[in-house]
């Protein structure tokens, strides 16, 4: 989904971070440079067969990383067997603050153990039916006690 990250892209760059850089499946890299126009760079990354980024991409990211004041991951990923393997790898050794929205949110709730050990700082961007799969609270407590349900969240993935 390249409209979801260059939407990302674009509220980074509109909210004060400067210099942005939106890794994005090699062959969509050009559909999302037009639509991004010079404000955004773009960095083409290894791909699977639907377009998604593949788990080989990390190589190619991993001595960027430090690089970089922080990096967001989800938004437009999708869960291709290949791109959930290039989420864990992230989520498990960036060195960096690490925004963690929409697909690596799911990917989050199905290996709640995927950040153990990790010492960088980590911002959690769940809407409720995120949260939901993440915390495995009903929906209904989610909707009525919103920072407890949150505040649970953040203990259990040492994250904000």
């Amino acid at each position: 989904m390249v409209g979801a990250a260059a939407l990302s892209s674009l509220a980074a760059l509109r909210s004060g971070a400067g210099l942005v850089t939106l890794g994005i499946p090699k062959s969509l890299n050009l559909v999302a440079h037009q639509k991004l126009k010079d404000s955004i760079m773009t960095l083409p990354l290894k791909e699977t067969k639907k377009q998604t980024i593949a788990a080989s991409a990390y190589t190619q990211i991993r001595n960027l990383i430090p690089n970089y004041q922080a990096v967001a991951v989800g938004p437009g990923l999708g869960q291709n067997p290949s791109t959930v393997q290039f989420i864990l790898k992230l989520l498990k050794n960036c060195s960096v603050p690490l925004v963690i929205d929409a697909e690596a949110l799911n990917i989050l709730a199905k290996h709640p153990k995927a950040l153990a050990g990790t010492r960088n700082a980590k911002i959690l961007t769940p809407h409720p039916g995120e949260m939901h799969r993440l915390s495995k609270e009903p929906r209904k407590r989610i909707a009525e006690d919103r920072a407890g349900v949150a505040l649970r969240a953040a203990k259990k993935f040492h994250a904000v």
